[in-house]
């Protein structure tokens, strides 16, 4: 029963303490989930989704992960310091598409969690 009691109190210390948990955060300034609408085919429709490091380290981006080879993005650098804010830009390529599309970018960073998706919808009409 002590030791019960003695683990109770030692997760209610640091279950507030912020330093339990410091480290890079990636938060979306934008909505991470885009709707575009209607875009016409055979075009190239670029996005700009922003962000900033709101954590208390530096905020590494590894890599990123594409859905389709239809999408390229670009960021301003790999690593943000706290505070600092930046840019994904996403250029999707609209060719041999028609109707409602959905393309999906996953980054992997150091923060927890590792990845941070951004999802962009549209419709491609002629």
């Amino acid at each position: 029963m002590k030791l019960l009691k003695l683990l109770s109190v030692i997760v209610l210390i640091l279950i507030p303490i912020k330093g339990f948990c410091d480290g890079p955060e990636l938060k979306f300034l934008d909505k991470r989930i885009v709707n575009i609408g209607d875009v016409k085919t055979d075009i190239v429709k670029d996005v700009i989704v922003k962000f900033k490091n709101t954590g208390d380290k530096a905020l590494c981006i590894y890599q990123h992960y594409l859905t389709c080879n239809c999408t390229s993005v670009k960021y301003d650098k790999q690593i943000y310091q706290p505070n600092e804010e930046g840019q994904f830009y996403i250029s999707i390529d609209t060719s041999h598409k028609l109707g409602h599309q959905t393309i999906v970018v996953r980054f992997l960073t150091n923060t927890i969690p590792e990845y941070h998706i951004v999802r962009i919808e549209m419709n491609v009409v002629p």
